[in-house]
């Protein structure tokens, strides 16, 4: 019997992998339906919701994830890359298994075999780049007492919390298996992808593509949103810059859906949902 179930792989993430230069990759294939260009606004909003948002708005918002769901246009193979569902830090406020809880009622096992990919890189190099990107967080650190180093070290001494038990890839490969227990999951170290061969080659397998198009794209284009040195001194991110852009960027849910949230306006918010969600999806 033919199976009838769309293919869809899910790139996890972590942040600061070359998750950005994957999703340039992602977008040049014309062999896959590559859902964060094709279903922007849909991607966008359940990506918003299911990181932001309580379970009860999520419940609200399901009955037009599904409907929207079913008019998608899938293709062979589909890939949805969200670097944040992944991590709990860095602003993202549920846990990855609690995201990947609300992704199976949308994607559910019935219609859909699901994948996994998680790319990785050496801890403490990794943390490095988190604490140079997200440092907005830390506002009103005193670079003498919080400095890589001392961000670097403590969070290796604490390897149970927070970050470290965050960056664990076993721990989140078993987690997330435990709601696709029959799904692959793919790890590749961040180096490794990007500049071996037989990683390049498995990994174009897995998305059905031609390994010299991937390794000719590896070699031709390099990732932008790099960590970079001054003066023999790692700089952090822009803070101002980037505060306004995350700003711009949910600009829309805070303006309304949060309001309604925020002052507990339930009927008002289900009535604003019903008709947001049909304009933005169904129009």
């Amino acid at each position: 019997m033919k199976n009838s179930k769309k293919k869809l792989i899910i790139h996890l993430g972590y942040p600061k992998t070359g998750s950005s230069f994957l999703k340039s990759y992602f977008g040049s294939l014309n062999t896959v339906n590559y859902l964060n260009e094709t279903e922007t606004k849909f991607i966008n909003d359940l990506m918003f919701t299911i990181n932001s948002l309580s379970k009860n708005n999520f419940k609200k918002k399901k009955p037009f994830y599904l409907d929207y769901v079913k008019k998608v246009k899938f293709q062979k193979i589909n890939i949805i890359s969200w670097e944040n569902l992944s991590v709990i830090f860095c602003g993202n406020y549920q846990s990855p298994e609690s995201k990947i809880c609300y992704i199976k009622k949308i994607f559910n096992l019935k219609n859909f075999d699901i994948s996994f990919i998680l790319v990785t890189r050496d801890t403490k190099l990794h943390l490095r780049s988190i604490f140079l990107e997200f440092n907005y967080n830390l506002l009103l650190y005193d670079e003498k007492n919080y400095s890589i180093q001392y961000f670097c070290d403590s969070k290796l001494k604490n390897k149970n919390k927070d970050i470290i038990k965050n960056l664990s890839h076993e721990n989140l490969k078993r987690k997330i298996l435990n709601f696709y227990p029959n799904s692959l999951f793919y790890i590749f170290g961040m180096n490794n992808l990007l500049t071996k061969k037989k990683f390049i080659v498995k990994f174009s397998k897995i998305l059905d593509v031609n390994s010299k198009y991937t390794q000719s794209f590896f070699n031709n284009k390099k990732p932008k949103n790099v960590s970079l040195k001054m003066n023999n001194k790692w700089q952090p991110k822009n803070n101002f810059f980037r505060i306004v852009k995350n700003i711009k960027k949910y600009m829309y849910h805070i303006d309304i859906e949060l309001i309604f949230i925020l002052t507990k306006k339930t009927v008002l918010y289900s009535k604003w949902l019903k008709f947001s969600l049909r304009n933005k999806f169904f129009k």
